[in-house]
């Protein structure tokens, strides 16, 4: 995948046929201040602090708050003809599935904790607020992986509408049903 620079200050994919933009003010909001490698602390450039911010010159323009790698990793979220709405849909989903991961993490973290201190023969009441912790962690998991299934799901269904509808006839032998109830004029 290439990306082309616009003097629309942006960055575009695609062919001729069909172009997705994304522009530079999305990619800034997405960028450094709300990345969600950063917040991960999975930045390449070493960016951890709100206020700091990646700059790099692409053809002359220079271009501050992301990086070409993020545009990159955002850009291939696109497949075939999908608009920008997807592209944000399906990245959406991903930053769901690494708050799903987090939330998993403290739930087994948490469970942890609690057979830790039954084994030291903590009391029960002294571990209300952590086994209610617990049973909000799990609620909040659960809810959080079902939403991620239905939304992953309403995404493999376009996909899959979009294999399938290339692949239906067109004209009378694509219809669903056939009217035989159609009378000849004389």
């Amino acid at each position: 995948m290439t990306t082309e620079l616009e003097t629309r200050k942006g960055f575009e994919i695609g062919g001729s046929d069909k172009k997705l933009f994304i522009s530079n003010q999305e990619l800034i909001s997405h960028g450094c201040k709300n990345c969600i490698w950063r917040l991960h602390n999975q930045c390449s450039h070493g960016i951890v602090k709100d206020n700091e911010f990646y700059e790099f010159t692409e053809k002359d323009v220079k271009h501050s708050g992301y990086c070409m790698e993020y545009v990159n990793f955002l850009l291939g979220f696109a497949e075939g003809q999908e608009s920008i709405s997807a592209v944000w849909e399906k990245f959406s989903l991903y930053v769901s599935r690494m708050q799903s991961l987090e939330d998993y993490k403290e739930y087994i973290n948490l469970s942890e904790e609690i057979k830790t201190k039954e084994a030291e023969g903590v009391l029960p009441k002294d571990m209300a607020h952590l086994l209610e912790q617990k049973e909000i962690l799990r609620l909040y998991w659960e809810r959080l992986n079902f939403m991620l299934q239905k939304g992953y799901s309403r995404v493999a269904d376009r996909e899959s509408k979009s294999r399938d509808s290339s692949r239906t006839p067109i004209g009378i032998m694509g219809a669903r049903t056939v009217n035989f109830n159609m009378i000849e004029k004389k």
